[in-house]
């Protein structure tokens, strides 16, 4: 899938959305190569062929090729309080 492509399946998925959405009861913690790391509470990831895609109930929806990137989705129960490390 070329780039145009998986922004704009990005944002029919995230058109869709609604903020009482279950799926945004989870974290998602996002390790890219270069060590930069990102943190989102109420997100979740969904990967379409390459690319991973990451829909927020705050901060929107963001789009990464999947090469070069782990990433972590905690759900909701696994949280006691506080998100794990």
């Amino acid at each position: 899938m070329k780039v145009i492509d998986a922004h704009k399946l990005a944002k029919e998925i995230n058109d869709k959305l609604r903020a009482d959405d279950c799926r945004f009861n989870c974290a998602v913690k996002l390790l890219h190569g270069d060590g930069t790391v990102m943190f989102l509470e109420y997100a979740f990831v969904e990967k379409h062929d390459d690319w991973v895609f990451i829909f927020s109930e705050h901060n929107g929806y963001h789009i990464y090729h999947s090469s070069d990137l782990t990433w972590v989705q905690y759900k909701e129960t696994d949280r006691g309080g506080t998100w794990p490390d």
